[in-house]
């Protein structure tokens, strides 16, 4: 009984429009990604400690894993080397487009770090950010 009324409370949570369980922070990065070897430039559109969203010129397929090399410092020439898995993609509002491209939002996973090094330099860069970060949202995945 108990379990079964924790089963229900949790399918509730996780049917929700947003669920992330990690918080954003809205920053704008430059980041090659590869698909087999393709490289293209994107920027994103905000950071979290299991992943990033971006604004690419292609949709990308649910589960495309992705080379991701996120520069997050110029001058120290800092960045974040990963796999990553595409969790979702949608097109961008009109509105919000400001151009005549066709854009899409998408989210993607962190799967592997290239090194410790790399996972060191995601945590190390969203301390920095987090605590002076007004557009910081608490959703849930």
């Amino acid at each position: 009984n108990i379990r079964k009324k924790h089963l229900v409370k949790l399918k509730s949570f996780w049917d929700g429009e947003n669920r992330r369980c990690v918080i954003r922070h809205t920053t704008s990065l430059e980041v090659d990604y590869a698909v087999k070897n393709n490289v293209n430039l994107a920027r994103s559109c905000d950071i979290s400690s299991h992943g990033i969203g971006l604004v690419l010129e292609e949709k990308l397929k649910r589960g495309t894993i992705l080379d991701v090399n996120t520069k997050i410092d110029d001058d120290k020439h800092e960045f974040i080397r990963a796999k990553a898995r595409v969790m979702w993609s949608k097109e961008s509002i009109e509105d919000e487009k400001g151009t005549e491209k066709r854009l899409f939002y998408t989210g993607i996973k962190f799967v592997r770090f290239d090194s410790k090094k790399h996972e060191d330099c995601l945590f190390s860069y969203i301390g920095g950010i987090a605590g002076n970060d007004p557009s910081t949202e608490y959703v849930h995945i």
